[in-house]
């Protein structure tokens, strides 16, 4: 239960960052050209003054729906590592991730600060992420089954000529070049 409500949680939040990029996207526009116009027209200082305060208002809206947007992007790519690698390490985590290790730990803080782990924490001591609950066995269990059944075949890429494993029915990308490739039937069942 507490599961589905996070997940919810995380989602209302999205929508709550779009909304934010969008609305204070729109405002943001319309309070600068307001300001502008009444710039060029010469109305009074406190007028401008009220469009730039606006501007600058709005525009820290959007950069926060931005963020926050971003920082869920993050947060679902970090999830699915933690659930299939169970790695809890954050030099490790950040180094599967791609992402430098202080910038992984800053949006890792940022994610435990917005509660999108729970009641998770950074132990400092050993530099790795706690996570109280069972959550993420239980998703790792769901990825692992969707894995083990999933079927692969094994394609010729028809650009470069080197072999591929593309799951059976997807179109995948060639690891060499970057083709696209697609499992077809009459290919090899590995």
């Amino acid at each position: 239960m507490e599961k589905r409500i996070k997940k919810v949680s995380v989602l209302m939040k999205q929508i709550l960052y779009w909304a934010e990029l969008a609305v204070g996207g729109f405002f943001t526009l319309g309070f600068v050209s307001v300001t502008v116009t009444y710039i060029s027209e010469g109305q009074e200082l406190g007028s401008i003054l009220i469009g730039v305060f606006m501007s600058i208002l709005t525009f820290l809206v959007t950069r926060n729906g931005f963020r926050g947007s971003r920082l869920i992007s993050q947060y679902k790519k970090y999830f699915a590592i933690l659930a299939v690698n169970g790695e809890r390490s954050l030099e490790r985590l950040a180094s599967i991730s791609h992402v430098p290790a202080d910038k992984f730990q800053k949006q890792i803080e940022q994610m435990i600060k917005r509660g999108y782990f729970g009641s998770a924490y950074i132990n400092y001591d050993t530099m790795s992420l706690v996570l109280a609950g069972d959550e993420l066995p239980q998703e790792a269990n769901r990825i692992r089954q969707v894995q083990n059944t999933q079927r692969y075949r094994t394609v010729v890429c028809q650009a470069c000529g080197a072999t591929n494993k593309v799951a059976e029915g997807m179109i995948g990308e060639c690891e060499f070049c970057g083709s696209l490739l697609e499992a077809a039937e009459k290919d090899n069942a590995e």
